[in-house]
């Protein structure tokens, strides 16, 4: 079934990704890769780490908790989670709402620069001003990492992130994992009570996170934390202002926020699908894998299941439960440590938005382009204007 090439960001990949849910939910779409695109399929795919597993690609080794199944992948995740307790992740509200407010005000500065110069209403690309370093300065004061290197992050997240399904690994990536140790070294050497204290503290306390799970679980972090909340950000802002009557009423109705997030997750969720490979030829779907194939579980498709979700291509704020239905963050013991965190980012991002820039709007002629790299789905652009009274102090 030759459906589409997995590995290029489209505009539209629900509709080649429906049929295969509708002739089956299990399909080799290209040679060597399958996706499974039905929800209860792509469910019960997260596990089987038995024969489908984190493993990279192409034999790469990591330490990366993404990276493991079975046992090893629970005692890792079993030490992480100590510090990513949901007490600690929503301690990071404060960190969000100073970081997006200072945000919009540069942002509502460089549009009254604008306007002083008589260049009126500029439109504003709010993916490059708001969406897209928001995540990244957060995860920085997160970790404790000085603001002067945040650019080198963003470039950093996006090769390795483009990369994780590659034969070879970034050609950043060793001065990226040197980067890390020397940031896990400083802070050995500096008290403080940041995530990467925590993270030591799991290494050095109890000797249980070796050096390389450390770096691992660091590097996991910034690329995670970087692209997939900035990916869910952009596309939720798309989704409200495209249909403005969807940002009318959440401005109107607060209580309409975290709903709004999960709509985002489930409608359009920052990992189209996730990656894995067949360790053994796997019986799965009334289909049998072959040992060495590449899967795809394509949890945008199993979100829009339609045995699952009533109407399930239209963005709807009036949905009741989805948090607890949609696969935007994995199923079971593979379900996302830093999901809170994601929730928490969506949540205060959008509320200080609301409050600071009500008249946001999308600018005439925008259209949706989608942002890679390759199972990331992102909107590249958010071209947007904001009215004249519709920015407040």
């Amino acid at each position: 079934m030759d459906v589409f090439d997995p590995m290029t960001p489209v505009r539209d990949p629900f509709t080649p990704q429906a049929r295969i849910r509708e002739e089956g939910g299990l399909a080799e779409v290209v040679p060597g890769f399958w996706m499974i695109a039905d929800h209860y399929l792509v469910r019960e795919a997260f596990k089987r780490s038995d024969c489908l597993s984190n493993r990279p690609p192409h034999g790469r080794d990591s330490d990366s908790l993404v990276h493991l199944d079975g046992e090893e992948h629970r005692e890792l995740r079993k030490l992480l989670a100590r510090a990513f307790t949901p007490r600690a992740m929503r301690s990071t509200e404060s960190v969000v709402a100073a970081t997006a407010s200072k945000l919009i005000d540069a942002l509502v500065s460089s549009v009254d620069d604008a306007r002083d110069a008589g260049r009126g209403a500029a439109p504003v690309d709010l993916v490059e001003a708001f969406t897209r370093p928001l995540p990244t300065i957060v995860m920085s004061e997160v970790l404790g990492v000085p603001a002067s290197d945040r650019d080198r992050f963003v470039a950093w997240s996006d090769e390795a992130v483009a990369h994780a399904y590659l034969p070879e690994a970034a050609a950043s990536a060793p001065e990226f994992e040197a980067y890390i140790l020397g940031q896990v070294e400083r802070a050995r050497s500096e008290p403080g009570e940041t995530l990467l204290h925590f993270l030591i503290d799991e290494r050095d306390g109890e000797g249980s996170l070796s050096d390389e799970q450390l770096r691992e679980a660091v590097r996991l972090l910034i690329i995670a934390g970087n692209e997939t909340t900035a990916n869910l950000l952009g596309t939720m802002f798309h989704q409200l202002l495209a249909d403005r009557s969807q940002w009318e009423r959440v401005l109107a109705d607060r209580e309409l926020v975290d709903t709004t997030v999960e709509e985002a997750l489930r409608y359009d969720p920052p990992l189209n699908w996730v990656p894995r490979v067949a360790a053994t030829e796997c019986p799965f779907g009334g289909a049998q894998i072959p040992a060495g194939a590449n899967v795809g579980l394509a949890v945008g498709a199993a979100n829009r299941d339609p045995a699952v979700f009533e109407n399930p291509d239209s963005f709807d704020l009036d949905r009741n439960d989805i948090r607890n239905r949609h696969l935007a963050f994995g199923y079971g013991e593979h379900y996302c440590l830093g999901a809170v965190l994601a929730r928490v980012e969506g949540a205060t991002a959008l509320r200080t938005a609301l409050d600071r820039l009500p008249g946001l709007r999308l600018a005439p002629g925008h259209e949706f382009t989608p942002k890679g790299p390759i199972m990331m789905r992102g909107v590249s652009e958010l071209t947007v204007t904001i009215d004249q009274a519709g920015a407040q102090a």
